[in-house]
């Protein structure tokens, strides 16, 4: 029994290297190997193209047999208390979420202590070598922030006593500490079938230690994007909450997106958003805005511009200086310049205040353009007043009839529009019946001589042909010579002595108002008998038209 127990371990012993050297070196292992080492390679582009998460994992612990049967005795006893480090390598590929496809690696080294050296035993053997792989998956439990729990399950073989069959199932918990990198502890059970050079029934061994995971390929999982049935740039939720149309991209049918309407600040739900009589799509594109219902403020909604023609985007389509409203407003035509056709732009009529509507506006026969030479408005110096019509000129002898003393009778304009043979001694004024001749009284008296006669004879004349001529004032003047008072009452008794003679005429007296002054206005200096003399005077005021 001593020889045998000497040799078997020995035996053992080399067994065991020449086994693992064996392995490695069998043609048919190499071409496991190399298959293994080519769906290695290929991991990584698989997962990468399917857009999965690669991990690498590694599991380092110290692992021992819980149950095998050896050969003797001895051997069973050293097994038994054999322990060593075992390392797992690993490189899973998320399929789906939590489940992972996992190829792992694994060696490791059971050390046989030296203190189960057992009497007359010539070799106790101071290692067996573990080494192998597996193919399997990995699930990821209550994965967060924080970390996650894990669990795997591999089938596979180990070079242990030969190609042994092995089942290794294991878990644990990793914490993150930073997003791609995790570490916590794990526990696993190796499970080796018996193989058929070997002496020994199925093996388990337990290992115990720390796990580490590196995330290789990190893909942050995209979420479905929001529903958006009717694709128009605007989430259902979204939609739901404006009350827009989930099944229509244009819930307004205005030629806007509804996401559009949104960014551009118009109202989905409203074709017209300001109301202006142009849909929101239509205004955009002519670059109205939709949020002004008179884009240009020219006093016309942009509905209204398109409907007439004008530039919805040029408050003056015609360029009159008058903005499109107010020529609307004013009746002249918003585009054309010169509505009345008359040489003046709309704009200088109304600053002019002529009649933009009508080419004539005094009805003289001369158009506003004519009578306005420069075109500015403003009647200047050699121009007519469009305005105002010249006066009617009845006799047609170049007179105007307000300036005619005799506007039924021809008459050269020298002699104010009476013929020549009939002297004229009065000028008619906008202020007065300016008289060419003095009227006469007796001396310190109020009686008209003859020879004033013809005079005042004139001044009815003109009375009665211009009824337009509503009253007269009869001003009574004197020089300073003698008392103030006694001057007023001579001046007063003068007047009304023309009033008299001149209602004697037929000329109704409510149109003679007699006033005397006396010496209180002189028309020049009393300094000298000229001047006293010129002082010494009738003046007829015209005070009503």
């Amino acid at each position: 029994m001593g020889a045998d127990a000497v040799r078997a371990p020995s035996s053992n012993c080399n067994s065991e290297g020449l086994l693992v050297t064996g392995f490695l070196t069998r043609p048919r292992m190499r071409r496991r190997w190399l298959g293994l080492a080519l769906f290695v390679c290929c991991w990584a582009p698989l997962a990468a193209a399917q857009g999965g998460r690669l991990h690498l994992n590694a599991d380092l612990g110290l692992g021992a047999p819980l149950s095998g049967r050896f050969g003797t005795a001895i051997e069973t006893r050293y097994a038994a208390q054999s322990f060593g480090p075992h390392l797992t390598l690993g490189l899973d590929y998320q399929v789906l979420p939590p489940l992972a496809l996992e190829l792992i690696g694994e060696v490791g080294v059971q050390l046989i202590p030296s203190w189960l050296a057992v009497r007359n035993l010539e070799q106790v053997p101071s290692t067996v070598v573990l080494a192998g792989a597996g193919l399997g998956a990995r699930l990821r439990l209550l994965d967060s922030d924080a970390g996650h729990l894990w669990t795997s399950l591999h089938v596979g073989f180990r070079a242990f006593e030969g190609a042994q069959l092995a089942v290794d199932g294991g878990g644990g918990y990793l914490f993150s500490l930073t997003r791609r990198f995790g570490l916590g502890p794990f526990a696993r059970a190796l499970v080796l079938a018996p193989s058929a050079t070997s002496r020994r029934g199925a093996t388990v061994l337990v290992t115990l230690g720390a796990a580490g995971s590196f995330d290789l390929l990190p893909v942050d999982p995209t979420p479905p994007p929001p529903a958006d049935d009717d694709g128009d740039g605007l989430t259902n939720d979204v939609e739901q909450q404006l009350g827009t149309d989930l099944k229509k991209a244009d819930t307004d049918s205005d030629g806007l997106r509804d996401d559009a309407e949104v960014s551009g600040k118009t109202d989905p739900l409203k074709a017209d958003t300001d109301g202006d009589g142009v849909p929101d799509g239509v205004e955009l594109t002519r670059r109205t805005n939709p949020l002004q219902p008179d884009t240009d403020r020219d006093g016309l909604s942009d509905g209204d511009e398109h409907a007439k023609g004008t530039d919805a985007l040029e408050p003056d389509t015609d360029k009159d200086t008058l903005a499109d409203g107010a020529e609307v407003t004013g009746q002249t035509d918003p585009l054309k310049a010169d509505t009345d056709g008359d040489g003046l732009p709309d704009g200088v009529e109304v600053a002019g205040r002529t009649d933009a509507l009508k080419s004539d506006t005094d009805g003289d026969g001369v158009s506003d353009g004519d009578e306005d030479k420069n075109k500015n408005g403003v009647v200047d110096e050699g121009e007519t007043d469009p305005r105002v019509a010249p006066p009617p000129d009845t006799d047609g002898d170049g007179v105007a009839d307000p300036s005619d003393n005799c506007p039924a009778v021809k008459g050269p304009a020298d002699n104010q529009g009476c013929p020549k043979e009939n002297k004229q001694l009065v000028v008619i004024t906008k202020e007065k019946l300016e008289i060419l001749d003095k009227v006469y009284f007796d001396t310190n008296g109020a009686t008209v001589q003859k020879r004033s006669w013809r005079l005042l004879d004139q001044i009815v004349s003109i009375l009665t042909a211009h009824p337009e001529i509503k009253k007269v004032q009869v001003e009574g003047h004197t020089d300073n010579v003698g008392a103030a008072e006694k001057n007023q009452k001579l001046s007063q008794r003068r007047a009304e002595a023309v009033v008299k003679y001149l209602s004697t005429k037929k000329v109704d007296p409510s149109r003679l108002e007699p006033i005397g002054y006396g010496a209180a206005r002189p028309a020049v200096p009393n300094d000298t008998p000229a001047g006293r003399e010129k002082n010494r005077r009738v003046e007829f005021k015209i005070v009503g038209e």
